[in-house]
């Protein structure tokens, strides 16, 4: 699999509607699901709203949470029969409902636990088990610490490491300001990759433009953005071209043709068209035309020919 490109996994953001759309976006961006804990999977009778995928989604990685390594085993054998790439330990989510469970960021205090969860994975999976971290939490070092962390991790031959260039505060700070406050560290990683030459790294974190992110690549393997693309999905469009040398970028018709044409499949499955809509109104987030087409998209009934002449009105379009 081709990680050179990868939407991170968010909670709240990165359902299978989501998804969808970055796909008709992007056709190799790497996506991610949100964070499903083990328990999830093997205490509901009703899984579908957390293993649900469609077909056209792929690459596309699972993204488990947990800290006991038998309960993370069975939740990957259940994960292996649902057509995913990849499936990722989450130890890099730093909010208190991880750090009071034990996993999540957490983890990154017990590397020994970490190594026994991810080996219990692999050897349940067919399918690459790999991890997302941090440089560290609280006030661990960044240096001897996560060297050492990593180290043992590797013990369970995962051969994939995404790495969020930022500590995680346990105390004092809430999820979002985890995201923003603590400060970046992309030199760290890149000595990870100097000093893990054989270990695939994907850099995560602030990152926020795609020309000048590129160069990044000199020094890791691949690249992993978060908020960014949420708010502003239409990017996406140039992800191909840039990342992957295609000779054309998505076009913005065809795109609204396809969301269109997934909106009312879904709709005629019993899904809630809100459910689609709350995604595809920040695909034109930021633009001067923005508010209308929100509007269009949001009413009963969605009037793509109204959209697409808005899009030619503006120029967007060529008529």
């Amino acid at each position: 699999m081709d990680r050179t490109f990868c939407i991170a996994p968010m909670m709240g953001r990165t359902d299978t509607h989501f998804r969808n759309l970055c796909r008709f976006a992007s056709k190799h961006a790497v996506l991610f699901t949100e964070m499903v804990h083990s328990n999830a999977l093997l205490k509901n009778k009703r899984i579908d709203k957390y293993i649900q995928k469609t077909d056209i989604e792929n690459p596309v990685v699972f993204q488990l949470g947990g800290c006991e390594p038998r309960d993370l085993a069975e939740a990957t054998k259940i994960i292996n029969e649902n057509k995913y790439d990849e499936i990722n330990l989450n130890v890099g989510c730093p909010s208190p409902r991880v750090k009071s469970g034990g996993f999540g960021a957490f983890l990154m205090y017990e590397p020994t636990k970490v190594k026994d969860c991810l080996s219990a994975m692999t050897a349940s999976s067919d399918i690459p088990i790999t991890a997302k971290i941090r440089l560290g939490v609280d006030n661990q070092d960044i240096e001897e610490t996560l060297d050492n962390f990593i180290e043992i991790i590797l013990q369970s031959g995962i051969k994939t490491l995404y790495v969020h260039a930022r500590k995680g505060m346990l105390e004092g700070l809430n999820p979002k300001e985890n995201r923003n406050i603590p400060p970046l560290n992309y030199e760290r990683v890149y000595r990870l990759k100097e000093d893990f030459p054989d270990i695939e790294i994907i850099l995560n974190g602030g990152l926020s433009n795609f020309l000048e992110d590129k160069n990044k690549l000199k020094m890791v393997d691949g690249l992993m953005y978060g908020r960014y693309v949420c708010e502003k999905p239409y990017e996406l469009t140039k992800v191909d071209k840039i990342f992957y040398q295609s000779t054309k970028e998505t076009n913005i018709e065809t795109l609204v043709m396809m969301m269109e044409k997934y909106l009312i499949e879904n709709q005629n499955l019993g899904f809630s068209g809100y459910l689609i809509k709350r995604h595809m109104v920040n695909f034109f987030k930021g633009f001067s035309y923005s508010k209308k087409i929100r509007q269009i998209i949001m009413s009963d009934n969605l009037n793509v020919d109204e959209i697409i002449r808005i899009l030619k009105k503006k120029h967007l379009l060529v008529a």
